[in-house]
């Protein structure tokens, strides 16, 4: 337990525990310092509080499913204690204590300036006509941008892997990209 506890309030990302009610019972130091928030100001706070208004109102939905274990992840926006907007990425575990009770155990990751580099390569390919691809070292798969489906005039049904992207690689450039 003490090893658990320890984790939970060192480790950097943000964590929290929201009970049935919606309401924040746990928060690491991670949380805090990405909201802006000092800790007991959180703990006993609605969960809906820090959403951004545009979630506020498909939020209740969202929670019911990750109760029942149907929504796990997912991007949002909440709002930290300045009024500045942050894009997070958040996971749902639900935990079930020896009464019975259900509690929601929510990692959150800032994404903020990831989502502006995003939209800013995105701008950048369009209009250089260029386009970009990213390649997961583990999964080996190919995720292309839009912008990759437009120059190679591909559906966006096309599935990129490995094989298939070497062929719109120039021929001079395969050795570079195999290394």
């Amino acid at each position: 337990e003490k090893l658990i506890e320890s984790v939970f309030h060192t480790a950097d990302i943000g964590l929290a525990v929201v009970d049935a009610r919606g309401k924040f019972v746990m928060v690491n130091i991670g949380f805090s310092r990405m909201l802006g928030y000092d800790k007991d100001e959180l703990i006993g706070k609605p969960y809906l509080d820090i959403l951004a208004h545009a979630f506020k109102g498909k939020t209740p939905g969202v929670e019911r499913n990750v109760i029942k274990g149907k929504r796990r992840s997912f991007q949002h926006r909440v709002v930290n204690k300045e009024g500045k907007v942050l894009d997070v990425f958040i996971t749902n575990n639900v935990f079930t204590d020896s009464n019975g009770k259900k509690y929601t155990v929510k990692t959150m990751r800032d994404v903020t300036d990831e989502k502006k580099y995003k939209e800013l390569m995105e701008s950048a390919e369009k209009s250089m006509h260029i386009g970009s691809f990213e390649f997961n070292l583990a999964s080996q798969n190919i995720t292309w941008t839009d912008q990759m489906y437009a120059l190679y005039e591909v559906r966006k049904t096309f599935i990129p892997t490995v094989a298939s992207t070497r062929k719109y690689i120039n021929k001079e450039d395969l050795p570079r990209v195999e290394a």
